[in-house]
């Protein structure tokens, strides 16, 4: 049963809506009834409505005025406004304030029913894509955080998506990057498991101040956010070190774990500023093999040792740049970073056999991370077929034809990525827009109700949409209902109301200032040059 409160000083309406509608019959309560917006505001706190019918003059606070209290208070209200007057602005301040719909008076119960249930589809519906859009809250924020650690983030949508996701906010910010190094004898599936217990931990561990963000970043790191607005960077330093002993020893001694945390510099500027912090830990772990397993390092104390003790140390890094770039990266970023690892061996002459064993894990790696089962099948079809990849690495006998088949490799990697991605994206717009096609005519329409029926949030429907189609959604929408009048006047003897409810607007006042404004033409100018003998 979906709940409804009634609002409306004239005691007669109250009494006619209350007894005419089978509010039970048709699947509603009827909560309560209320003779000012006080009193229904009151109700509204009591049982939390599904839908709220109120009139637009009322003593004290005003229809609209309630409106704009409810959108604010309980966005998720559908509140249906009632009026004695046709007059434009009245609709279009309904409009402004969201309300669901706008009925005039007298009040018919069959319409009234029918706007009742749509509004309780639109709950329905609603209540769908906030579940979807809880459901991938999590992802969503794995992957903000991850574009805030390589400065990848749009700065315009910094402030939304932090409190989309409740990522907490300070002055100053820190990064520390926990890494297995090992993991004993554990199968696939016990490794897995001992990670989320090491998340799982993490988590427990940092929130006693409420301050830190954890990503899950790749098979053997952890990387956590850290926010405060202590400006004594000793003492959180001492905090941020006694955290991270305590977590290394927990894995060690609770769940088998050999790992290195290293603690990346403080900065200032928040979270704009964590990328940095990330990449001082970057730079620590270029030379892995130097540190101590078990054991805390803060990016600041730690001493470089000389490129010439070990020619080798960069390598890992450049392989996994390698990797990293063609999943998450384009095409040519991922060339790039192929060309990085070619002077790099170029610059130490490596043997050729450890080179092409090294691409080779490299390749294998791509394709075990893409974690993709059509993967290797579009490899095989566009020629790419791993194991012959692998005979024909060996069978380069000069680095640049190694390096040669390593890019032709990528670049397939990276296609079949993308157009992956292009392709789900057009799929969808496709989808919206055959939507729009089949319902302009409802004036419930709308960018929520659209991206409801594809299946993702109506604010990535709205980016996805201008940048596959040129155009916003309302302009689209507004384009194929304009054109369609235009249509119907020059080729049909419909009045104005009749044309205006078969392109979707509810009032035909709105809809004839809406197409003045369009084409800068009445409606009546449209049928007389149409009617006009051409001289």
């Amino acid at each position: 049963m979906h709940k409804v409160i009634l609002i409306d000083d004239d005691t007669i309406i109250c009494r006619g809506i209350s007894q005419t509608i089978d509010w039970q019959g048709n699947g509603f309560i009827l909560c309560g009834v209320a003779k000012d917006a006080i009193q229904g505001l009151e109700l509204v706190e009591e049982y939390r409505p599904d839908i709220v019918i109120t009139d637009i003059k009322m003593p004290l606070i005003s229809g609209i005025e309630l409106c704009e209290i409810l959108q604010q208070d309980y966005p998720n209200i559908k509140v249906i406004l009632l009026s004695g007057h046709e007059e434009f602005h009245f609709a279009q301040k309904a409009i402004e304030h969201k309300a669901f719909s706008y009925l005039t008076k007298p009040i018919e119960s069959e319409n009234l029913l029918k706007v009742l249930k749509d509004a309780v589809a639109q709950v329905i519906k609603d209540a769908q894509v906030e579940t979807l859009l809880k459901e991938s809250i999590p992802l969503l924020r794995q992957n903000f955080l991850i574009s805030l650690l390589t400065n990848r983030y749009d700065r315009s949508t910094l402030s939304e998506k932090m409190s989309l996701f409740s990522i907490p906010s300070g002055h100053y910010c820190a990064v520390t990057l926990f890494r297995i190094c090992d993991y004993g004898e554990k199968e696939k599936y016990e490794r897995e498991k001992a990670k989320m217990s090491a998340l799982v931990y993490c988590g427990k561990v940092f929130s006693s101040q409420n301050n830190t963000s954890l990503v899950d970043y790749g098979e053997n790191e952890i990387v956590a956010i850290h926010v405060t607005d202590n400006p004594d960077q000793m003492q959180v330093k001492n905090w941020l070190q006694e955290r991270g002993e305590e977590i290394v020893h927990y894995f060690h001694d609770f769940l088998g774990l050999t790992c290195i945390a290293v603690i990346g510099n403080i900065y200032d500027m928040g979270i704009k500023h964590v990328f940095r912090s990330y990449e001082d830990i970057l730079r620590v772990l270029n030379y892995d093999y130097t540190l101590q397993k078990g054991k805390v390092v803060f990016s600041s104390d730690f001493s470089y040792p000389s490129s010439t003790q070990n020619p080798t140390y960069k390598m890992k890094q450049l392989i996994d740049n390698v990797v990293k770039a063609t999943l998450y990266h384009s095409c040519e970023n991922a060339q790039s970073a192929a060309q990085k690892l070619r002077q790099y061996f170029g610059r130490y002459y490596l043997p050729l056999d450890q080179i092409r064993a090294e691409l080779v894990h490299l390749a294998f790696s791509i394709i075990a991370q893409a974690d993709d089962s059509d993967l290797p099948e579009y490899l095989t079809g566009h020629g790419e077929n791993p194991e012959q990849m692998v005979s024909q690495l060996y069978n380069c006998s000069h680095i640049d034809d190694i390096f040669l088949r390593l890019r032709q490799f990528i670049t397939a990697v990276s296609h079949y990525i993308q157009d992956k991605q292009t392709s789900y994206h057009q799929r969808m717009i496709m989808k919206a827009v055959q939507f729009i096609k089949c319902n302009y005519r409802d004036p419930s329409l709308s960018l929520k109700t659209t991206a409801s029926f594809v299946g993702i949030s109506h604010s990535y429907l709205s980016l996805l949409f201008k940048k596959e189609m040129g155009v916003k959604f309302f302009d689209y929408l507004l384009e194929i209902r304009m054109n369609t009048a235009l249509d119907l006047i020059k080729t049909t003897d419909y009045k104005t109301y009749e044309i205006s409810e078969l392109v979707g607007y509810a009032n035909p006042h709105y809809f004839s200032a809406s197409f003045k404004k369009y084409f800068g033409v009445t409606i009546s100018e449209v049928k007389r040059l149409d009617t006009e003998p051409s001289s």
